[in-house]
């Protein structure tokens, strides 16, 4: 793949790196300008690479743009680091007042027990020796047990949820867990994450209002139309809308997108758990997030929480995805 080199920026003058000129040819274009399309964007640009976002809204966050409150854990995420850099005033998780609830309820101890058991019942799924299930059914044997129908209401798990327990058991039984209690790890960002993704996405070309509504792909060359009906052209496209988005056909590919990309977009449906929107996983279907991220003839790429085990759900998750998918498309 050729990047653009240093003299070919310099000739497309400061107005064409800041705003983007449709028709123009990119090293990659990523369609949305949330965590995982800013990564994305920000490693092309870091490579030497062009690379321009579009985003059908008018700002930049994408899922965490109305955030109040935030989180950010894994210190090993590269967002982690941003955050820091950005000045952002930040909390620790276990210093508001959730430390002394997931600390001294009375029902912690017996919250700790069924979730000790709920990723039990993953591990057996995980290992073959069980069959996956609704994680629904998988909790309702404990619902009786005491205390636990208080721990299930802060699990945020009904009926209406109806994952994977092997998809779940990804989530329950990963380090600083932000579904679980606070970990020490986690922090949290008053002023919203979403500024902080604003700060970093200074100096990535994002046009805003540019909602794709076509990709057409095909031997290291991708056109993405907007509704609008400007055309930009790339030798490759990284597409970071929500699983949800994808289902619904908003955007239309040429060729058609392969089966397995189009089953593992079927299998992950959005769901709101534990009060965040994501994907999850339906049962029998833990690893169409894997075949999400594969990428199609070279040229396309999907990344974002729905393509992230373990980290889906989580901005962590999306942030990770969209820096590997630009890696891969750098060295397709």
């Amino acid at each position: 793949m050729r990047l653009l080199s240093r003299r070919d920026l310099l000739l497309s003058g400061s107005a064409f790196a800041l705003t983007g000129i449709a028709g123009t040819h990119y090293d990659v274009l990523v369609v949305g300008a949330g965590a995982a399309g800013i990564a994305a964007a920000r490693t092309i640009r870091a490579a030497g690479g062009s690379a321009l976002i579009l985003e059908a809204s008018h700002r930049v966050g994408g899922r965490v743009a109305g955030s109040v409150l935030s989180n950010v854990s894994r210190r090993e995420c590269g967002l982690h680091a941003l955050v820091a850099r950005s000045g952002a005033s930040t909390i620790a998780a276990t210093s508001l007042p959730m430390r002394r609830m997931r600390d001294e309820s009375p029902f912690a101890a017996t919250y700790a027990a069924m979730l000790t058991a709920l990723i039990g019942a993953g591990e057996l799924v995980r290992d073959g020796s069980a069959r996956d299930m609704h994680v629904y059914d998988a909790v309702r044997a404990l619902r009786e047990r005491d205390g636990f129908r208080g721990a299930l209401a802060l699990l945020g798990i009904d009926d209406e949820y109806r994952a994977s327990l092997l998809d779940y058991h990804l989530v329950a039984n990963r380090a600083a867990s932000p579904f679980v209690f606070p970990a020490d790890d986690t922090l949290i960002v008053p002023s919203g994450l979403h500024t902080v993704l604003a700060d970093v996405a200074k100096g990535v070309p994002v046009v805003r209002d540019a909602r794709v509504t076509a990709i057409a792909y095909r031997g290291g060359e991708a056109v993405l139309r907007t509704e609008k009906g400007e055309t930009y052209r790339a030798r490759r496209a990284i597409v970071t809308v929500p699983a949800g988005v994808l289902a619904s056909r908003a955007i239309a590919f040429s060729p058609a997108l392969p089966e397995t990309i189009a089953a593992a977009v079927a299998a992950l449906p959005m769901g709101v758990f534990g009060r965040v929107a994501s994907s999850y996983a339906t049962v029998g279907n833990a690893g169409a997030r894997s075949a999400l991220a594969r990428h199609v003839d070279g040229t396309l790429w999907f990344a974002g929480e729905a393509t992230a085990p373990p980290g889906f759900g989580c901005v962590e998750g999306a942030w990770e995805s969209g820096a590997a998918a630009a890696r891969a498309a750098l060295t397709a």
